[in-house]
């Protein structure tokens, strides 16, 4: 081209001119290529710089950009090779068609090599990748797939291969007519218990009808009866194993209980030994303080008789000779003076003894109180521990409880089982919404009730799951309380 194109006749991911290009809800072009490689799963188209999403029906043909291009001016691709043409596009497209220099070349949308002179009639009536309009719901689709999408368009007209009659489309013909289609082939509704017979619906009729399939339900009772008779047998063994086993494992809770209440007994006895020791530890402490005490003040009274009885011998001497009593009282004095600080330091001695033995004690009424809070602890542990095994005896109680319900809920099946099968005529069959079987409508609603992919909720979490699993999930749930002990 001469001139620069403006983006939006341009493809957004390659940046080439393209005649089959495709829009998005946001104006952006591609060519068929790019939108292919730009298409995830479900043939959902994404849209990288804006992206928009939709399929390919969804967009747009680039019809007014092309034919905006058709008038842009243009040079012939062959310009490098010496041709000088220059013109319109259409008119560059026409002239590359005889073009001197024109060799084959290769089709953008099938990949085959073409002549130059007869590439537009290629593109435009022969090439198998160009889009084409299916007559029956209108899609684009390339001219090789529409033979084969022609044949097996939902929309396209039919016929039923079995009566013949013309229906609008296969979409009827496979959910409207064959449900009702008198000549279609229909298996024997006693098929499940053992009838291979297949006819036309409008015979099946006569031959459901007759007294044979009598048989092959006495058959089924018979063998439900067994199957009951068979769980019945099952149940009483499984609830004997079940009670002997709760049986012991109360039996030996038990006993860790009578052995937790000697321990408990154990310990209150060793406690009130205890506290008698250090009572009678304490009666001892203060009667030798008592007996220490007395034992100072009688050994300071002797000392002070002594004392004074020398003091009164020196007065009477002192007495006697005035002059030396003179001399010898200040020595008299003296000796007074060391007595009395040789009591003092007695007496202050004296004191400290007391203080340490008043610490003593109260070091000894501090460990007999951390002796009491040592033993609420190993009470509390105690009753915890009890407080543990009435819980899991509660879980025990409740498991056997659900057991009970369990065989009660497979009796009631079993139960249901017995119900005679009755199939009237011109009865449609239906497709079972959990499992995908297929009956007549009259007994879908028994088949639910018994079909093993039945949605049922967990009574502990109360999550969904199919009646198959749910004894499986009841037993392994993290929220039951039989299930405790293991986290």
């Amino acid at each position: 081209f001469c001139d620069k194109l403006p983006p939006h006749v341009l493809c957004s991911s390659c940046h080439a001119v393209t005649a089959v290009g495709r829009k998005d809800g946001n104006g952006h072009t591609y060519c068929r290529q790019c939108a292919v490689s730009h298409m995830a799963s479900e043939n959902e188209f994404t849209c990288p710089k804006c992206q928009w999403c939709g399929s390919l029906n969804e967009m747009e043909i680039n019809k007014e950009e092309w034919e905006s291009l058709l008038t842009a001016s243009s040079l012939c691709p062959n310009q490098h090779s010496e041709c000088a043409f220059t013109g319109t596009f259409n008119d560059v497209l026409e002239h590359y068609k005889s073009c001197r220099l024109n060799l084959k070349v290769e089709c953008p949308l099938c990949g085959i090599l073409q002549e130059r002179m007869s590439f537009g009639h290629h593109i435009r009536d022969q090439c198998p990748m160009r889009l084409l309009k299916c007559q029956s719901c209108g899609c684009d689709v390339t001219a090789a797939e529409k033979p084969g999408h022609e044949e097996e368009c939902d929309r396209g007209p039919a016929s039923c291969p079995h009566c013949e009659q013309e229906v609008s489309s296969f979409f009827v013909l496979q959910n409207e007519h064959y449900p009702v289609c008198p000549l279609i082939p229909v298996n024997c509704s006693f098929q499940e218990l053992g009838c291979t017979f297949k006819a036309p619906r409008n015979m099946m009729g006569d031959h459901e009808s007759s007294s044979a399939h009598n048989v092959l339900l006495i058959a089924e009772i018979c063998d439900l009866k067994r199957e009951k008779e068979s769980l019945r047998s099952e149940f009483r063994e499984h609830l004997c194993g079940v009670e002997e086993r709760y049986e012991k494992k109360i039996g030996d809770m038990e006993k860790s209980m009578d052995e937790m209440r000697r321990e408990i007994s154990t310990l209150r006895k060793e406690n009130k030994k205890t506290e008698e020791r250090l009572l009678k530890r304490l009666e001892t402490m203060k009667r030798n303080q008592q007996k220490d005490t007395q034992k100072g003040v009688g050994s300071l009274n002797d000392e002070s008789k002594e004392m004074l009885e020398r003091f009164s011998k020196r007065l009477q001497t002192l007495s006697n000779d005035q002059a030396g009593m003179q001399k010898k009282l200040s020595g008299v004095i003296a000796e007074s003076k060391a007595t009395k600080e040789d009591f003092s330091s007695q007496l202050r001695r004296l004191h400290t003894n007391q203080a340490g033995m008043q610490n003593q004690v109260s070091d000894m009424l501090e460990e007999n109180e951390g002796t009491w809070e040592h033993f609420s602890k190993q009470l509390q542990k105690h009753s915890e521990s009890q407080a543990r095994t009435q819980k899991q005896v509660t879980g025990i109680l409740a498991d056997n409880k659900k057991t009970w319900e369990h065989f009660s809920k497979q009796l009631q099946k079993l139960n249901d089982k017995q119900v005679k099968v009755r199939t009237p005529k011109n009865d449609p069959v239906v497709s079972c919404p959990y499992c995908d079987d297929r009956m007549h409508s009259s007994n879908i609603e028994l088949h639910k009730r018994n079909c093993s992919q039945y949605p049922v909720l967990c009574k502990y979490c109360y999550t969904e799951g199919p009646k198959c699993d749910q004894e499986k999930h009841d037993n392994n749930c993290h929220k039951n309380p039989s299930n405790y002990d293991n986290y």
